[in-house]
């Protein structure tokens, strides 16, 4: 698949639809400002109730830096013709801290 094809398909079947909001760059990263503030404080309120080990984790891992999350379209190359399967990598981002928390839990 082309780049040219991708990208139309990508805005037409996902990004440009009802299902999907456009945020600005600053609206975006105030909204995920928001979550990590928010998951740290869930953190900091609970301190007692979390053992030592996990909190040196979630320390650790706050003081690394992250990025925002990416979405992009993965083909389906069985169908045809060929659609996009929606995809939202938290990779290096904050949610993976929790998202690995949780997996190992």
């Amino acid at each position: 698949m082309d780049a040219e094809t991708y990208t139309k398909q990508i805005l037409q079947d996902h990004l440009l639809t009802n299902n999907y909001l456009h945020l600005s760059n600053a609206e975006a990263q105030q909204r995920y400002d928001t979550v990590q503030n928010t998951l740290k404080n869930l953190i900091t309120s609970n301190r007692d109730a979390i053992s030592k080990p996990k909190l040196t984790y979630f320390q650790r891992s706050f003081k690394q830096r992250h990025r925002l999350p990416i979405f992009y379209g993965l083909p389906k190359v069985h169908k045809h013709p060929i659609t996009l399967r929606p995809v939202v990598s938290i990779v290096n981002s904050f949610m993976s801290v929790f998202s690995n928390w949780l997996d190992f839990k």
